[in-house]
């Protein structure tokens, strides 16, 4: 039932905010290619005296963040591309060096141009991260529990597109979607295998589900320096059309001065595969912000 009161309370926000944004005008449309890159990096560093008597930990943590677009606007066609690179890490007291963040993700879509909002498109989506993760039970324990590039989702689609401005686009479309989990065998401590973890059968390195996607894109400047993202993707399989995997990222960005912002983040993901219930992550971060193009 959560799923659903999430995916309701999802809809009827950015349902909202579609009505404001799509009442406003469609601006001139520009051809050719429009190319952005921007990293951000944020440092926190905490260091107590061996004195000190209120209690607390050492620690250094960092986080890096790199976007960037590349859309080739044409009069028939419009293909856009974009990636985002996220990794952090943080080493507080004794404990060893931990992965904070790590998120790797890549979009491709190709849209043909018959209407003046509604077009078909067909699109290529992938989702991974960089280096390997571990769970924590006690301090003295680290046990595996994903590698690099494991696991990786892919979907591959084809549909449709609304797209009444540049600040709203949605997509709905047949899918292809991939669960690939390289690593076989029992997670240390556990009676699940990693494939398992991620809802792949243990002899099962990928996993093969046909069926509906939803994309949604926000983009919306609620002030001079502020900046307001959301993308909602849902996907529904033909076997288990019932239930929606769900990856739902929002971002608040506020820009204090020309290389300084404050971004705060929260990423939603439900898999009923995986997990029955929604995971959450939720980050706050002050740091430097650059502009390459």
């Amino acid at each position: 039932m959560l799923q659903y009161k999430f995916l309701r309370l999802t809809t009827g926000l950015l349902c909202a905010t579609f009505l404001t944004v799509a009442a406003q005008e469609k601006k001139e449309e520009k051809f050719g290619w429009a190319k952005t890159l921007v990293g951000a990096l944020n440092l926190t560093q905490n260091r107590y005296s061996s004195n000190w008597t209120k209690g607390g930990e050492n620690s250094v943590a960092w986080k890096g963040v790199v976007e960037t677009k590349w859309e080739d606007n044409a009069v028939k066609t419009n293909w856009k591309n974009s990636g985002k690179l996220v990794f952090g890490q943080i080493k507080q007291g004794d404990d060893g060096i931990r992965k904070s963040d790590d998120e790797l993700n890549v979009e491709s879509v190709l849209t043909y141009k018959v209407g003046s909002s509604l077009n078909p498109y067909l699109s290529f989506n992938g989702l991974t991260q960089i280096a390997s993760g571990f769970d924590y039970p006690n301090e003295k324990t680290k046990v595996k529990v994903s590698s690099s590039f494991s696991p990786m989702f892919l979907r591959q689609s084809l549909g449709l597109g609304y797209k009444p401005n540049d600040k709203f686009v949605t997509r709905l479309g047949v899918s292809v979607k991939e669960t690939i989990v390289r690593d076989a065998g029992l997670i240390a401590g556990s009676a699940l295998t990693f494939r398992e973890r991620y809802g792949n059968k243990p002899n099962e390195s990928v996993r093969v589900e046909t069926g509906i996607e939803s994309t949604t894109d926000l983009s919306v400047k609620l002030a001079e320096n502020i900046l307001f993202k959301s993308k909602l993707e849902l996907f529904s399989s033909f076997e288990n059309f019932n239930t929606a995997d769900v990856a739902w990222d929002n971002t608040l960005t506020a820009k204090i001065s020309k290389y300084f912002s404050v971004n705060f983040n929260v990423y939603a993901f439900y898999d009923e595969d995986i997990l029955t219930e929604v995971q959450v992550k939720q980050a706050l971060a002050f740091g430097l912000t650059y502009t390459f193009f």
